[in-house]
Order: structure tokens, then sequence, then C-alpha cells
């Protein structure tokens, strides 16, 4: 976005020629807003939504629910479909090597039987027992310290990234009361496999 701006600004203020070097930074930033990459899972700071991102577009969770967030990632996408109909794009189970599991609403937490490795749990209630080290569980308490998540990169490059990572301690995030919250993926049951060989 500041290439764009300046280019334009560079195009509006300049007399001459010289001008057309502002056309050109406003062609580059749209070049790099092309072909820049978006995460490949978006999980909301409420743990009720969440994006994987498809090959017809970005999946989300729910119908409805969570609108102005999933307004805001469809519309970052470039995707202009609706929350409902992105929501019929969801079949998720496998995302990289990471079973992603959502589990919404009082009922579906107190039946959760539990989790197994390579599992994200993303819930927008707290569990009555602690799961298994082995998964990693994504509640709202876990959420109000790190904010949303997304998982980023492929293969052994793959990360979670926080809200509270990329936007750092602000004095009114509200985020500085409480202590930071290490977001490692899990292990996947094959990391596991190869560890015990």
């Amino acid at each position: 976005m500041p290439i764009m701006a300046l280019g334009a600004l560079f195009v509006i203020l300049w007399q001459g020629r010289m001008r057309y070097i502002g056309i050109a930074g406003i062609g580059l930033a749209l070049a790099l807003w092309q072909f820049g990459d978006r995460p490949r899972v978006l999980i909301a700071d409420t743990g009720g939504l969440i994006g994987v991102m498809t090959d017809t577009g970005r999946a989300l969770s729910r119908k409805k629910g969570a609108g102005f967030v999933a307004r805001n990632w469809l519309e970052n996408d470039g995707d202009g479909v609706a929350q409902d109909v992105a929501a019929l794009r969801w079949s998720v189970g496998k995302v990289a090597a990471f079973n992603l599991i959502q589990v919404s609403g009082k009922r579906a937490i107190a039946s959760f039987a539990g989790c197994r490795p390579g599992d994200i749990v993303v819930m927008n209630g707290e569990l009555a027992q602690p799961a298994l080290p082995d998964c990693l569980v994504l509640d709202p308490k876990t959420l109000r310290a790190t904010g949303a998540v997304a998982l980023v990169g492929e293969g052994k490059d793959a990360r979670l990234v926080s809200a509270r990572d990329v936007g750092g301690d602000r004095m009114w995030s509200g985020w500085a009361r409480y202590p930071k919250v290490p977001l490692d993926l899990p292990e996947t049951r094959d990391k596991m496999v190869h560890k015990t060989k």
C-alpha cells in the first residue's frame, strides 16, 4: 500500500514526464499485491470462525456469525462471495500435515472426546479437563493472550503467527495483562513415528 500511495502522490503532484515514474510505482504495487501469499489458515480471536484457503477460495467454518471478520478475510483474499457461500466450501479435515478440528458450542465442548497427535483444536469455550499435550488447543483463554492466529508457510516452513506477534504489546491492545503464550505447532503422527525409530 505505501508504494501505491507514493506512486499516486508522485502522479498527482509532479509535473511533466517524470510523473510516469509514479505510474510505474502503482503498477509495481499491484503486481506485488497479486503475487503476495495469504495465510493458509486464519483463526478468529474468539475461536468462533476458521478460514482455510482452498483451490476455489477461502472456506469458512460457519454460515453465520463473526460476519465482520468473515467479510474482511474474504475481501482481503479478493473473493467477493458472501459468508454463506464461502461456508459451502468447508470440508476441511487435514491442512498441511495437521488435522484441524473446530469445536463450537457448549454441548460440543462437553462431548469433546480429546485429540490426537498432530491435531489443532479450535474452540469457543473452555475445556473442563486438559487436552493431550501432543495437540494444540486454541481456546478463548489462549486466544485472549494471542489474538487471531494464522498458519503460514508450507511443509517444514509452516508456523503459527498471532496478531500479538505482528502487532506487539501496545498499551491499547490489552495483551500486556496476559502472559505470552508460545504457539508451537503440534508434532504430527508421522514425525512422532520417525522420532521413535
